[in-house]
């Protein structure tokens, strides 16, 4: 199939952005590789899309759920809260240059959710640049705080030491995945629709650490493709410092590499001068994970 010199140079701006090398947060340059940064978003929006596309539609509908595909990037849209971490484009410029058009898709997208809510486009450094940060300028957003992007191979798995029991669970046991989400993230009860149906469903596995009978730490896996992605990773607060969310981890690690995958990925927030000490971004280092890169959000608010 040939390509005309316009769509040629496109691709090859495109190559060349993703190649450009990256720093992480406190400076230190990385090497580039644009199949990993590729890889890396992928597994991230294949879950989030699977985790809205894959629930009942009942849930569907009291949670406002929505999802599609835009420019090769992965959109998802809840609009029962205006939270942007349930409202976001991921891998935008990773699978295929960016354009205009996609910017406008994208805001579209969100303008039509109903009610209107907060949405946010997260971009890897690579393509964060011009003419794509001023088109997204033009369209609302404005640039705010990072996320950083981590991965783990699995051919060492680390093996920590906890006093509590770590297990996998199916349906019977969704509500105390719900439980602990959501009081260690200080959410409302209605995201349980958001959580309890997708236990059990295809490519998903959910775990829970109790103390004694008390359900205490929770964790998330999706897996396709070869890659495991890590969410919902979360602890009581009455129980950190116990090593349940190391322990989650590395659960999910084994099981991963059980299902053919060749790495887990996961992200969580930056440390800066806003949040100087992120635990959980500490627990992943300690635990091995390797930092990929930091990931800007591009945030809009609909009023």
């Amino acid at each position: 199939m040939s390509t005309s010199p316009a769509e040629d140079g496109a691709e090859a701006q495109h190559a060349a952005q993703c190649a450009r090398p990256t720093t992480d947060p406190v400076g230190n340059q990385m090497p580039p590789d644009a199949t990993l940064t590729r890889d890396l978003e992928a597994a991230e929006g294949r879950a989030l899309r699977d985790a809205y596309e894959a629930l009942p539609p009942d849930a569907r509908a009291a949670l406002g759920t929505s999802t599609a595909r835009i420019g090769g990037a992965d959109a998802i849209a809840l609009t029962a809260v205006a939270i942007g971490m349930f409202n976001r484009v991921v891998g935008l410029g990773t699978v295929q240059p960016a354009t205009a058009a996609d910017v406008e898709d994208i805001a579209a997208f969100y303008a039509n959710s109903v009610p209107p809510s907060q949405s946010v486009v997260q971009l890897v450094p690579a393509v964060e640049v011009a003419p794509l940060t001023e088109w997204l300028a033009a369209a609302g957003y404005a640039p705010s705080r990072r996320w950083v992007k981590l991965f783990h191979d699995l051919v060492v798995i680390p093996e920590p030491a906890t006093d509590l029991r770590i297990e996998r669970i199916g349906p019977e046991r969704a509500a105390d995945l719900a439980a602990v989400c959501l009081a260690a993230f200080e959410m409302p009860p209605v995201f349980t629709p958001l959580l309890e149906p997708i236990v059990g469903q295809p490519g998903w596995s959910h775990y829970v650490g109790y103390d004694g009978d008390a359900p205490v730490t929770a964790g998330a896996m999706y897996v396709a493709e070869g890659l495991g992605w890590l969410g919902w990773g979360s602890t009581l607060e009455s129980h950190r410092g116990r090593g349940g969310q190391s322990a989650i981890f590395t659960a999910r690690m084994r099981d991963a590499r059980d299902q053919g995958c060749r790495m887990v990925v996961t992200e969580t927030g930056e440390e800066d001068e806003q949040d100087p000490v992120n635990h959980s971004y500490r627990n992943m280092v300690r635990l091995g994970f390797q930092l990929a890169y930091a990931r800007r959000n591009w945030v809009r608010t609909l009023r």
